[in-house]
């Protein structure tokens, strides 16, 4: 997984993946339920950069070549090869250019209209303020938010507010680090001297009142536009890094050693149905001693006015933001990418009132995230299964043939956020109407269990997909390694064996305690429950049902013979579950008869 695009006007969902020793890259399109197209690279490269435009779908190759696909065909319509490597790709909804920042320095411009390059170049701005440097790539471009006349470049040592009315560049901004400015991460011998740091980003305040801009130490420099004043200068932690005599906090050990953070991967200011409440959202900026690149976020609230509000107003605004936490991702992982899903304008970047964050890592795997509290939200219902697979990596995949009424009578309620995949038009396919349902049962490295209908060239009445959170009933997250399932097709009953020795039981039913939040005294919450509380190979687990679940799977009981892993498992259509062993031991569990008879055998 290279890059993710979401298209809020289609309502449709673009992935990029890089390329393998078999295959060049793809591109897949998702829509709702299953539909799914898919394109491939002309040659072996991997995506670079991925947008949609209408029909279109604008793709940048890791070797530097722009090609535009036709969504309704999936071939490839065109193809330009820039006379630099490609650093930034920039497009607008209301605009028909694709804006293509080089490695030179250079702005040129794609007609996606007309499919040939346009008659317009920005040549490198910065070489005039730097005319000795030798290298003054492009790292950011965006359009002013409410003017698309303004384009802010940031190059590699500064950002530029270039002006298409006039045709020449209004406002350079600059960051240099006078001495005895603290800065954000760097050894105190150089402290002394004055620095620049290098620009990572540049972008626009949701209205255009600001300018951020990011650096690869991790600093952070909102600027006032009208005559490139700075406002405020920041890390994660520190304020006010461009004063001189302030001192940073790696610099209190007695040691004499300092910390360092890690550099900025992306920032997006966000705001809500109100353009002036605003939020950041960060991947990366903190300290490398941190397990991985995480997100952080931002909630600035209401932006003073820049007419009634002083300047050292503006300055507390920024360094004091109502509300910073970091979202939960994985600790194994960094963050390399993300993508907001916005709830309905495509515009200010898809920054406009989002209601979701996909976050990219760099093991290859998704992560979902609700916005702005960063709850996870369970790929189960509002991804399609291609996409679930990766959210997080499948490690075993089992199929299990169902009878089709049983299977269309298994149909999950439950408590769902919004659904943002609601494009496309599914095929008309042949419907299997006396055949068994192909049932696909994936085990994914977060402990959870995901049963979905793969079907085969035919109509699937029942596309929704359905997870079984063994970790949250078990209420272990790090260790919850399952080994083998198992499902009846007649009966609606699972199990689920761990290398813990435990085999958890579920069966299909309706909660009664659904969306019972207030709890009594004394009562714990969903998960909470011990395995230990009971005595015996058997434990009831009926009280760890999701509240928001009203009818599903729900956990029966989990039993745990302490006889090694569970290395086989399977189930029967009348209620009798045989496990085997690491150990060599077998078990024979009988659900009809108080739910649990066991008979052990050791092989010999």
């Amino acid at each position: 997984m290279s890059t993710v695009f979401y298209d809020p006007i289609q309502s449709l969902l673009a992935v990029g993946t890089n390329e393998t020793e078999l295959q060049p890259g793809q591109i897949h399109i998702f829509g709702q339920a299953r539909v799914h197209v898919s394109m491939t690279l002309h040659r072996k490269a991997s995506v670079k950069f991925l947008r949609m435009y209408g029909t279109r779908v604008i793709v940048v190759d890791s070797k530097n070549e722009l090609s535009l696909f036709d969504l309704l065909t999936g071939m490839r319509t065109t193809a330009y090869s820039p006379p630099a490597i490609v650093t930034v790709l920039l497009t607008d909804p209301a605009l028909d250019w694709a804006f293509l920042g080089l490695q030179n320095g250079e702005v040129i411009v794609y007609d996606m209209d007309r499919m040939i390059l346009a008659p317009f170049k920005i040549p490198n701005l910065w070489r005039e303020k730097s005319p000795k440097a030798r290298l003054l790539p492009i790292v950011s471009l965006a359009l002013h938010p409410r003017d698309l006349g303004t384009l802010l470049i940031g190059y590699l040592e500064g950002a530029v507010v270039f002006s298409f009315k006039q045709n020449k560049a209004t406002l350079t901004l600059l960051f240099e680090l006078p001495v005895g400015a603290p800065g954000a991460d760097v050894d105190p011998s150089v402290i002394n001297t004055i620095r620049r740091p290098r620009l990572s980003t540049a972008l626009w305040h949701p209205t255009g009142t600001f300018i951020l801009t990011g650096y690869e130490d991790s600093c952070m420099v909102f600027w006032d536009p009208k005559d490139g004043r700075i406002l405020q200068s920041r890390t994660l932690q520190d304020t006010d890094i461009h004063l001189p005599g302030g001192q940073s906090p790696m610099f209190s050990d007695p040691g004499g050693t300092f910390s360092i953070r890690q550099p900025f991967v992306k920032i997006a200011w966000c705001c809500t149905a109100n353009p002036d409440d605003t939020s950041l959202l960060i991947a990366g900026g903190n300290s490398v001693a941190m397990p991985a690149n995480a997100l952080t976020l931002f909630d600035l609230g209401l932006s003073p006015s820049m007419v009634t509000s002083s300047y050292q107003v503006i300055a507390e605004h920024f360094a004091s933001p109502k509300r910073q936490r970091v979202l939960p991702t994985p600790l194994t992982a960094d963050v390399i990418d993300f993508c907001m899903i916005p709830k309905s304008t495509p515009y200010y970047q898809g920054n406009h009132d989002p209601l979701a964050i996909i976050a990219t890592l760099s093991n290859g795997e998704l992560v979902t995230l609700r916005y702005p509290d960063g709850s996870p939200l369970s790929p189960a219902g509002i991804m399609p299964p291609s996409v679930s697979l990766v959210q997080p990596m499948v490690k075993y995949m089992t199929v299990t043939p169902v009878d089709r009424e049983r299977w269309l009578g298994l149909v999950e309620s439950k408590d769902k956020p919004i659904s943002f995949l609601n494009g496309g038009a599914e095929a008309q396919r042949p419907l299997k109407r006396f055949q068994n349902r192909n049932l696909v049962h994936t085990i994914h490295t977060n402990g959870t269990v995901r049963i979905w209908d793969i079907g085969h060239n035919d109509e699937i009445e029942n596309p929704d997909t359905i997870e079984l959170d063994v970790a949250r009933v078990l209420s272990r997250h790090m260790d919850t390694n399952i080994t083998q399932i198992a499902m009846s097709s007649m009966t609606g009953e699972y199990a689920v064996g761990l290398d813990s020795g435990e085999l958890l039981i579920y069966r299909w039913g309706r909660n009664k305690n659904y969306k019972k939040i207030a709890l009594d005294d004394g009562a714990e919450p969903y998960g909470a429950t011990s395995a230990s509380a009971s005595s015996g190979p058997m434990k009831n687990m009926s009280d760890n049902i999701d509240p928001k679940l009203k009818e599903g799977f729900l956990p029966l009981c989990l039993i745990n013979e302490n006889l090694g892993a569970i290395e086989v498992l399977t189930i029967t259509d009348v209620g009798f579950i045989a496990i085997g062993y690491e150990s060599g031991n077998v078990s024979l569990v009988d659900l009809r008869v108080c739910f649990f008879i066991a008979i052990e055998m050791y092989i010999h």
